[in-house]
């Protein structure tokens, strides 16, 4: 629980200031290149067919900001991350 409500994931995932989101937001990548960035350097892999589907369907319903710093938040709170990282 101390992982999904801590400071320091919250600021880490935002989309504002010299996060990795809002630098990858800031690059003039696609969508789907900054997805697969934050895969790849989050659980050290490409994204599956399944995870690229709902990050285009987030980005649809929240926005690119949003989309992404849930998307980021949701690969550091989920177990692939805390057991290998």
């Amino acid at each position: 629980m101390m992982m999904m409500s801590s400071p320091i994931v919250t600021d880490r995932v935002g989309a504002d200031g010299k996060t990795r989101v809002a630098n990858l937001l800031k690059s003039g990548k696609s969508d789907d290149e900054v997805f697969e960035e934050l895969v790849l350097s989050t659980v050290s892999r490409f994204p599956t067919e399944g995870e690229k589907e709902l990050q285009k369907r987030l980005v649809t319903e929240k926005g690119r900001s949003k989309a992404f710093e849930d998307i980021a938040w949701v690969l550091m709170n989920n177990a692939e991350f805390l057991l290998n990282h």
